[in-house]
């Protein structure tokens, strides 16, 4: 009898208003009560909207190279802030803002002669499916698009973190962010990806173009044939070549520098049936006084 009557008080009812349901009601419901005479709902938006004036910070702390002199003659900075360009008139203390960017841009160039702009941003999410990076080439004075969005599809390059015009403005380069930090050459006026490289697994930390030396000694065939230390990539290894009908590209290096190393690459337009090529020292030096 003991025992029946012990396993009839294992389970006591109790108020709703008491003990713990009291905590699955919110305590609000009891105190706030429908107006009487609401007005009808009007999801119109309003008439006022927010405009951007001035924006404070600028990412620095994991990115290279991205707060630059747009050119020597007008007194322009642009670096880059979450997913803004801010073009900073030093000289009026104004700010205007490149807006095309979906994402945190991470990779930014500019060429001083031409009044130049290209930044690149990370992958993105649109639609519930990500996005490959993309690169806008933009007028330095205007803001002005001139060509975007750039997508390499070649592989995900998670971000572009390294951009760089030849010295003629014609081709961009970029280094992605994938396994291999795959460097892209773009005709950026057509839109057209020229080639792609592997270069390194170590993170690249700068990307600079200058003019290939001068060819007033031996032809460039002849200095290819003669120099052992460089290996030119077949069109094989260079997916993605096109054909070029322009000619006007000097033969340019392009110095990528990462964690202990530097390699030089050597672009060139060849005849329009082999496309770029790229060529590559086949001994990597070792960047001991470079700091990166």
């Amino acid at each position: 009898d003991d025992e029946e009557e012990e396993e009839g008080t294992l389970f006591v009812s109790e108020d709703p208003s008491s003990g713990e349901q009291l905590a699955a009601v919110p305590p609000w419901r009891g105190a706030i009560y429908p107006p009487t005479d609401a007005p009808a709902m009007d999801a119109t938006p309003p008439p006022e909207s927010l405009r951007l004036s001035w924006v404070y910070g600028f990412r620095g702390y994991d990115t290279r190279r991205t707060a630059l002199w747009s050119s020597a003659d007008d007194g322009f900075v642009v670096y880059t802030a979450a997913a803004l360009v801010v073009r900073y008139d030093c000289d009026k203390h104004a700010q205007a803002h490149f807006k095309e960017h979906t994402d945190d841009v991470l990779g930014l160039t500019v060429h001083r002669g031409r009044g130049l702009v290209a930044s690149a941003q990370k992958s993105f999410r649109e639609g519930g499916r990500m996005r490959k990076p993309t690169i806008w080439v933009w007028d330095a004075r205007s803001l002005e698009v001139l060509k975007g969005p750039l997508v390499f599809t070649g592989c995900n390059q998670r971000w572009v973190s390294q951009l760089a015009f030849t010295p003629s403005g014609d081709t961009l380069c970029s280094v992605g962010a994938d396994d291999d930090h795959l460097l892209v050459l773009w005709d950026w006026q057509t839109g057209v990806a020229r080639c792609h490289v592997l270069t390194h697994k170590e993170r690249i930390f700068g990307a600079r173009c200058a003019p290939a030396p001068s060819a007033a000694g031996p032809s460039s065939a002849t200095r290819r044939s003669s120099d052992s230390s460089v290996s030119s990539f077949s069109s094989a290894s260079l997916r993605n070549t096109h054909t070029l009908s322009r000619h006007d590209d000097e033969p340019a290096r392009l110095v990528l520098v990462g964690k202990g190393f530097a390699r030089v690459y050597r672009t060139e337009l060849l005849p329009d049936s082999h496309g770029t090529r790229l060529a590559l020292p086949g001994r990597e030096r070792a960047a001991a006084l470079l700091s990166v």
